[in-house]
Formats: C-alpha cells, sequence, structure tokens
C-alpha cells in the first residue's frame, strides 16, 4: 500500500475555481463546503477520483470571495490520501503523469452535515459551475 498525502491549495488565489451561485434559499455562507472529487484533464478525457478513492485528512480555509453579483471563487485548502498504486487508480495515475499533476477539485455544499433538499426531497440545485482552474497536485510526505 502507497498511501500517500497531497495537497490541493486554492487558497486566497485568483486561481481558484469559480461559480455563478444559483439559490435563493440558502446563502453560500450559510452551508458548509467540502471536497467531493479530483479531476484531471490528459488532453483526451477527463478522469476523476470520488470520495471511494481518496480520504479526506483536512480541509481548511474555505472562503467564498465574491467577484460579482453571485459569482464566487471557491478559496481552500484541502490534504487528501491517495494510493495512486492501487490498480482501479492506474488510468488515473497516468492522467495525472500526461497533466503534470494538474487537477481540479469539486466541491459541494451540505447544512448542518446533511444534503441541501428541496421541497420534493431532490438534491437542491444550488450553482452553475463558471470557470475550472486547475492547480497541482502536490506531494505532502
Amino acid at each position: 500500500m502507497a498511501l500517500k498525502t497531497y495537497e490541493i491549495n486554492y487558497f486566497k488565489s485568483k486561481d481558484a475555481c469559480s461559480i455563478d451561485w444559483q439559490n435563493e434559499e440558502y446563502s453560500i455562507k450559510d452551508l458548509e463546503a467540502s471536497l467531493i472529487s479530483i479531476e484531471c484533464d490528459d488532453g483526451e478525457l477527463y478522469h476523476q477520483l470520488t470520495l471511494d478513492d481518496f480520504k479526506i485528512k483536512s480541509f481548511s480555509d474555505f472562503e467564498p470571495v465574491l467577484m460579482s453579483e453571485n459569482n464566487y471563487r471557491l478559496c481552500f485548502v484541502a490534504e487528501v490520501l491517495i494510493d495512486l498504486e492501487k490498480k482501479e487508480l492506474i488510468t488515473f495515475k497516468k492522467a495525472l503523469v500526461e497533466c503534470n499533476f494538474q487537477v481540479v477539485a469539486r466541491l459541494e455544499f451540505k447544512k448542518n452535515g446533511k444534503d441541501v433538499l428541496d421541497e420534493n426531497g431532490d438534491y437542491a440545485y444550488l450553482f452553475e459551475p463558471d470557470e475550472d482552474k486547475f492547480v497541482e497536485l502536490q506531494v505532502k510526505d
């Protein structure tokens, strides 16, 4: 097992991903953000790791920075544990090497640790992705 700690750093970065907040019932500042997936692009396809593939070691310094009306840059730092030697992750590892370890981190938002649902019990529509920014998936140990 080759479990390693990696850092994704969008801290106070003008290069952080942005979203357009769409929900009027909930403010982005009233919800908790959490990392849900990590993606990379090998030039042909996007490859994704989900929470089944990695563990969140820490998620800190989250700040939605308002850029314009309802448009936010999502600043944060995350440390994740990934075993890139696992057979199931070989394709992702190859893609990471192809893209020089450049990734996009995807977030979700929860209220009191629970999914945000609409009146029908479906996931509430909260935001529309705006601009993806890739950052280096950095080995920490």
